[in-house]
């Protein structure tokens, strides 16, 4: 069983249909434990009704909530709009938890994992930054960063905690945004040639393109591509959390042998998670 830490936010996605408990740090997380991994979630609510409640369905989903501190500031929400397609677009509420993580944690320190899992979001909010990044220099375990381009957010900001990660994950207009060019699942250069443009960019890769599938370039610059199958879309929330949830676990119990096919496993899940309303998989 793998030990894997994710650090992010925590909120609920205010849908026509009601709350739902979302944040794709959480997302990630409760998928990830239903793949049978230990896993730590590191993050912050507030004191009110949203928080407990956050708090219970996590510890259902046997998530470790040992590291989720309790603030003074409400538990975060965002208003979630759909088009007719399913595809979300959101709208955060200002002065939530989850902008004051680090301040929340004070002196303590990230617990140890195999891995580390954390966007971009969270970290947009200098005061969490501050107290990861020192944490980041300490961490053993595979560090992977998930970019989630989400309104108002900086794009020095954004390339500054991509490039903190081993392995980088994002879509592709995520992808186009942090470098300029614009991505191909074909292109089995792409890595090395940003990497040849910038240095520091993370030594893995992996770019999601919708229904084309996606693409993973190890440190090594061996491709694996997925494919996803068509599948009756109910809403895009958490489709792309499932399918990073496959990716790390499929990552960190591989031990660095993949199957060639590993990649489209991960397309099914984020597919399955598009079937259905809200980002968290149902409890059996």
């Amino acid at each position: 069983m793998a030990r894997i830490v994710v650090f992010g936010e925590i909120l609920w996605d205010c849908l026509p249909s009601g709350p739902r408990l979302g944040g794709a740090p959480l997302n990630v997380a409760a998928n990830l434990s239903l793949l049978d991994n230990e896993v730590i979630l590191v993050s912050a609510v507030g004191k009110d009704d949203f928080g407990d409640k956050a708090l219970e369905m996590l510890r259902e989903y046997h998530v470790n909530t040992e590291f989720v501190g309790r603030s003074d500031y409400p538990t975060g929400t965002v208003e979630v709009s759909l088009d007719e397609e399913g595809d979300a677009s959101y709208s955060f509420t200002p002065d939530c938890a989850w902008h004051n993580i680090g301040g929340t944690m004070g002196s303590r320190r990230l617990p140890e994992g195999d891995a580390l899992l954390y966007g971009s979001l969270a970290n947009h909010y200098e005061r969490n930054w501050q107290w990861f990044e020192e944490q980041l220099r300490s961490f053993n375990g595979v560090t992977i960063c998930d970019i989630n381009l989400r309104e108002p957010w900086d794009l020095n900001c954004a390339r500054i905690v991509s490039r903190s990660a081993q392995l980088l994950k994002c879509n592709e207009s995520e992808f186009e945004a942090l470098t300029g060019i614009k991505p191909n699942p074909d292109n089995q250069d792409l890595l090395a040639t940003v990497r040849k443009k910038d240095p520091s960019f993370p030594e893995q890769l992996c770019v999601t393109f919708g229904k084309e599938g996606a693409i993973y370039i190890s440190e090594k610059n061996e491709i694996f591509q997925g494919s996803t199958k068509s599948v009756e879309v109910v809403d895009s929330i958490g489709a792309g959390d499932a399918f990073l949830a496959g990716l790390v676990d499929q990552l960190v119990q591989g031990e660095g042998c993949l199957p060639i096919n590993f990649l489209d496993r991960c397309c099914a899940m984020g597919a399955e998670a598009a079937t259905r309303s809200g980002a968290l998989p149902e409890l059996s």
